[in-house]
């Protein structure tokens, strides 16, 4: 149930955004003072999201949980398509913002989300009810798309069965299958964390959101500038 919901609002999660600026922006009561302010929230989730992007890249934006594209994993794919090595990423900012200890990656892109709407709200300056919402919704709907993710990652790295023993790909061993526990502890050594590194170029994926963020920051600033 919980995975489910999650899968729905990670689909409807631009939409959910859009009704939420629109929300604040219809209440907002912010000042060029307050514009200012939310600046440095802002620039804070876009610097996170661009360190994060550094390490997982273009793989970060999927139509869906599970899709194509995994937020939190990098694939070897043979020429049938097949998955034949999978690691997890976990250096840079997917070493932090965990749902737990025993998570298998962490979540930096949400946490640098919620820098930015922060910000915005800051800079928007709405009723206190309406931030309040939009605060409380947002941590409710990114725990549980964080949740969903974290199933389907544990679920895409088990063997096919319960009782099907995997051949390494690497070594030729038999390696000890993955836990199903729901602490999402994950124990196979093929598909332990390997090392990941930062590129330069990754982050250029994030163009849409720097774009989308400026736009929103500035129609905050003109409403702000025509109230005076």
């Amino acid at each position: 149930m919980l995975e489910q919901t999650g899968r729905s609002l990670f689909r409807w999660r631009p939409v959910i955004g859009f009704i939420g600026f629109a929300l604040a922006f219809s209440t907002s009561r912010g000042t060029i003072a307050t514009c200012l302010a939310g600046l440095a929230p802002i620039l804070a989730g876009l610097a996170l999201r661009c360190w994060a992007m550094g390490y997982i890249g273009i793989q970060a934006r999927a139509a869906e949980i599970g899709g194509d594209r995994n937020r939190n994993t990098a694939s070897a794919l043979t020429s049938s398509g097949r998955s034949r090595q999978s690691r997890i990423v976990q250096d840079g900012p997917y070493r932090l913002f965990k749902l737990g200890p025993k998570s298998p990656a962490g979540h930096p892109l949400y946490a640098g989300n919620f820098f930015l709407v922060s910000g915005m709200l800051v800079a928007l300056w709405p009723a206190v009810l309406v931030g309040i919402t939009i605060i409380v919704g947002f941590i409710l709907e990114y725990w549980l798309i964080a949740y969903a993710e974290e199933r389907q990652l544990v679920r895409g790295l088990e063997p096919a069965s319960g009782n099907q023993r995997l051949e390494s790909p690497a070594t030729s061993e038999t390696p000890t299958r993955f836990s199903l526990n729901p602490a999402l502890e994950l124990t196979n050594k093929d598909y332990a964390p390997r090392r990941v590194r930062f590129s330069c170029r990754r982050p250029l994926a994030e163009w849409p959101t720097v774009v989308l963020t400026c736009l929103c920051w500035s129609l905050a600033l003109a409403q702000a500038l025509l109230r005076q």
